[in-house]
């Protein structure tokens, strides 16, 4: 499988990363304002995909996709103060005080909801406040071209206090699939019907993905930071889904809703934080 970073390095590191001295600041301004970028991608490698182009899975099932599509929660700049590291915030594991947390706020324990900004700066602790920016909350069709995945308003502006980014987080709520399941064993190790399955319906596969970043935020330093975040969904997606159970799902001939398959989320979930792609590249501009 490719890596991102083959989409979006070349045009940026070049000019990234590069500090550029003598800027000035005005009282009141902020120290820095960031500009987030998150693409996103399904391409399978040819040892994932079957002739007819179905993706493979490693219980040999055939899957002929034809439509995945992904709901994003955040992307979230995770700073630290003075070059400390970021204390972090992590929508699928917040911190004490909160519960569950989608569409950009998280519930919590005195009944509010509180969002994702505001939270972030809380754990950023006395360090630099940490930036959530939630995802515009539509299902984003993915495939082999890199996709833009819109964002809502930045909060506060997009300002930075001063300190450094340290990690950048992509936090994924769904995965809405519509397919039709084969498999590829036959005679009596045949696990579902010749004609495949149908499967249609929403999987509640919260993951978040992390990945280090190291930028300067103050004195000397440009004000704005674009953090340009490339995210590659796994072809290992739904290799420790039982689709067996789906022959039992569908009595009547009809299509199975993967929400229904006992453990299909979890072990999407597992998936996607675990072998799922982010690479990220910083640029620096006035």
């Amino acid at each position: 499988m490719r890596s991102p970073a083959d989409r979006v390095a070349a045009p940026l590191l070049a000019a990234g990363l590069a500090l550029a001295a003598g800027c000035a600041f005005e009282d009141g301004a902020p120290w820095g304002r960031a500009d987030p970028i998150l693409e996103a991608a399904f391409a399978p490698g040819p040892d994932r995909l079957d002739p007819e182009g179905r993706l493979l899975t490693s219980s040999d099932y055939a899957i002929a996709i034809a439509r995945l599509a992904v709901r994003f929660d955040a992307i979230s700049l995770l700073l630290g103060g003075g070059g400390e590291a970021a204390s972090g915030f992590d929508p699928a594991n917040p911190p004490p005080g909160y519960g569950l947390c989608h569409g950009g706020h998280c519930h919590a324990d005195d009944g509010r909801l509180v969002p994702y900004g505001e939270i972030a700066a809380e754990a950023g602790g006395g360090g630099g406040a940490n930036l959530a920016v939630p995802a515009a909350g539509a299902d984003v069709a993915l495939g082999a071209a890199w996709t833009g995945v819109p964002l809502e308003a930045c909060p506060d502006a997009c300002r930075l206090e001063r300190g450094r980014l340290a990690k950048v987080q992509v936090a994924i709520d769904a995965i809405d699939l519509d397919a039709r399941v084969f498999d590829r064993r036959t005679g009596t190790a045949a696990r579902l019907p010749e004609a495949g399955v149908a499967v249609r319906g929403r999987l509640a596969a919260r993951a978040t993905l992390s990945r280090a970043a190291d930028a300067g935020i103050g004195p000397g330093q440009p004000v704005g930071l674009r953090v340009h975040a490339a995210f590659e969904l796994t072809p290992r997606l739904f290799d420790g889904v039982d689709w067996h159970a789906a022959a039992t799902a569908t009595a009547g001939g009809t299509e199975v809703d993967p929400s229904t398959l006992q453990g299909a989320a979890e072990a999407v979930a597992e998936a996607i934080g675990g072998h799922s792609l982010l690479d990220v590249v910083v640029e620096r501009f006035d």
